[in-house]
């Protein structure tokens, strides 16, 4: 793990002798769970904070994005940074500045968070929006400093769990790591003698001892997953070994490794469901049409009710039946169904085309069958080519290579390898999506909004429709992010070039869409208008 309490012990001693005497020039994200810290020396403290992927590290050069860049935590401007020290026994790091307030990273749980707080830890501002006025209480823990004490924690069904139950500083790799030394890994928990769990206390200890000087390295799997050690471990012996001078380096170069492959785990999930969606309709195609073939025809009994009515007494509209000698079949009579406005001869006129109609279908099922499995055929290869995709470079020459296949079998509306509509970060949970097209506005609107979603749109004038995407339900937008969103949506309307624009900005449970309408017109039925300057 990049965050368990050693590692973040490790890279605060680091921080700490480089960072004092920097100022911060600016605090931002860029992308949804992550926050940068700019300092005026150059390069920027980055936070990833993505669950279970939480992540701290220095980066000497680092490009801010042009746009979609959501400017946080403003009272930590030009501070200057006085010291980094991480809580004992807890994994909270306090960035001690020259101001009334310090930045605290709280790097565990569910909701990892960064806070702007005083020395009394009254909150100020934070990353995330805070339940509580106040920082969260320390927890700190130790590691068990006798045999009885350790027996009493001592619970789990296997030696790993009951370790780390007893000793909550340690991540799954290090408690893996002790009882590999130990060689009880087969044992149950409940089974092993005081003389093996002294023996236990002893390990603990002496692998916390060898973590006070780390020797940082990164154990790779074939996977490409890796796992972030301060010292050789014997339970890791068999992977890949890359060493690296300090700790931060080695969880800097592992989390951007994680982000990359997120990333191209993302893409290529998009890419199989659409060739695995595509390629079960080919099959079901397949399927119909043997199926077709082997029914008999329907042409032939057309063709014979036909005739049949056309050798029979003419007869006016009126009836939806008619009985006559069935000529073709040896004598006896056959019921023919009639449309009652037509008349006989009008009626076989239209068996005659049903005739037709069955003759042309009955030619195309051969043509229908070799394309649906030639196209199954083909995405069924694509499938097969795309589990060795393994960057994102070779994903980019695959959707390249592809790209007339996933056009032909993706939606309707277009394929969208990466993401749907213009997409910008607000910071504190909230994103605003942006329709790039009429097409786009009613998917935006009404398939991807939720109904607690804001939804704005320049007034008067024509524009792109925007939702505001909450974080939650009760999550309640401030004033500052409203307008940010209304000058975005009004930036993407005819009204860009004006000073001011009026926007509306109502709910999305309020906007429904008229019958019959076009695609990108709606009704708001409440509405409340902020005026603001287009920006992008």
């Amino acid at each position: 793990m990049m965050n368990s309490y050693y590692v973040l012990r490790a890279q605060c001693r680091e921080w700490d002798r480089r960072l004092p005497g920097n100022r911060v020039q600016q605090v931002y994200s860029q992308s949804r769970g992550e926050l940068l810290f700019l300092l005026r020396s150059g390069g920027a403290l980055q936070l990833i904070l993505k669950p279970p992927m939480i992540a701290m590290f220095w980066r000497d050069r680092h490009m801010r994005r042009g746009r979609n860049v959501a400017t946080l935590l403003p009272r930590a401007d030009n501070r200057q940074i006085i010291g980094v020290h991480l809580a004992e026994g807890d994994r909270t790091i306090t960035v001690a500045t020259d101001g009334p307030l310090d930045m605290v990273f709280c790097l565990y749980g569910p909701r990892p968070n960064v806070y702007l707080a005083d020395t009394d830890g009254v909150i100020a501002d934070s990353f995330r929006q805070s339940a509580s006025p106040r920082m969260p209480e320390p927890r700190p823990t130790s590691l068990p400093s006798t045999v009885e004490e350790l027996k009493r924690r001592w619970q789990g069904a296997t030696p790993e769990r009951a370790l780390r139950r007893a000793c909550p500083l340690l991540d799954a790799t290090l408690a893996n790591e002790v009882i590999m030394r130990l060689g009880a890994r087969e044992q149950h928990p409940a089974a092993m003698s005081d003389t093996q769990l002294e023996d236990v206390l002893a390990l603990t200890h002496g692998l916390a001892e060898q973590l006070q000087a780390p020797r940082p390295r990164i154990y790779w799997k074939e996977s490409g997953e890796g796992i972030v050690a301060l010292t050789p471990m014997v339970s890791l012996s068999d992977l890949r070994e890359e060493l690296f001078d300090s700790v931060n380096d080695a969880v800097r170069v592992l989390a951007l490794h994680t982000l990359t492959m997120r990333a191209l785990s993302a893409r290529r999930s998009a890419v199989a469901k659409v060739l695995d969606k595509s390629l079960l309709s080919a099959l079901r195609t397949v399927e119909n049409v043997r199926r077709e073939q082997e029914r008999p025809s329907r042409h032939e009994e057309y063709e014979r009710l036909a005739h049949l009515l056309m050798a029979c007494a003419c007869t006016g509209p009126g009836r939806d039946n008619v009985e006559v000698d069935d000529l073709f079949a040896g004598g006896g009579r056959v019921a023919i169904p009639l449309d009652a406005s037509l008349g006989t001869v009008a009626n076989a006129e239209r068996y005659y085309k049903k005739a037709g109609k069955a003759r042309r279908a009955r030619a195309h099922l051969q043509g229908r069958l070799d394309r649906a499995a030639g196209l199954s055929r083909v995405l069924q290869a694509a499938a097969e080519e795309l589990l060795s995709v393994s960057s994102a470079a070779a994903m980019d020459a695959y959707e390249k290579r592809h790209a007339g296949l996933l056009r032909q079998t993706g939606p309707r509306t277009g394929f969208d390898i990466k993401r749907k509509f213009r997409r910008y970060d607000m910071g504190e949970g909230f994103e605003l999506w942006v329709s790039r097209n009429r097409g786009e506005a009613d998917r935006l609107t009404f398939r991807h909004a939720r109904k607690f979603d804001i939804w704005l749109h320049a007034r008067g004038c024509t524009g792109a429709h925007a939702v505001l995407r909450l974080p939650g339900r009760d999550a309640t937008p401030g004033k500052a992010v409203i307008e940010r969103a209304a000058s975005i949506a009004a930036f993407h309307s005819k009204g860009r070039h004006s000073a001011l624009v009026p926007v509306i900005v109502t709910p999305c449970k309020y906007v429904r869409k008229a019958r019959g309408a076009a695609p990108g017109e709606v009704v708001v039925e409440r509405e409340e208008v902020v005026v603001v300057p287009p920006e992008d």
